[in-house]
């Protein structure tokens, strides 16, 4: 819900930090394609949350971390005219280093013995 939240706010009113750091890949990319990503990619994540069975939720949790990874290199990117973008990247990257360490958790015992009945 989170990067689906996020990216309707992108589309709705993008924030000045967001403006300002990430304006030069307007150039490139329009932000309402950036918002579509955020909001395609929270989208698959909750259609996939219920497969939970190993390997099948995968997609779902390598899908919400291109957001934050495309987010981090952009910032980095554009370091050149908004010097906190160094800042912002470290930020994005452990958004999506969370993400990795959460999908590699395994899963309760007690909820993989409810599944096999």
């Amino acid at each position: 819900m989170a990067w689906i939240s996020y990216g309707v706010g992108i589309l709705i009113d993008p924030a000045f930090g967001v403006k300002r750091g990430l304006g030069w890949t307007a150039s490139v990319v329009p932000f309402t394609w950036l918002a579509v990503l955020w909001i395609g990619c929270g989208l698959a994540a909750l259609i996939y949350a219920p497969l939970r069975r190993p390997g099948r939720d995968g997609h779902g949790f390598a899908l919400i971390m291109i957001p934050p990874a495309l987010w981090a290199m952009a910032y980095l990117l554009g370091i050149g005219t908004y010097t906190r973008g160094g800042f912002n990247a470290v930020v994005w990257v452990a958004v999506a280093g969370s993400t990795v360490i959460v999908a590699g958790m395994p899963e309760p015992r007690s909820a993989q013995r409810e599944r096999d009945r």
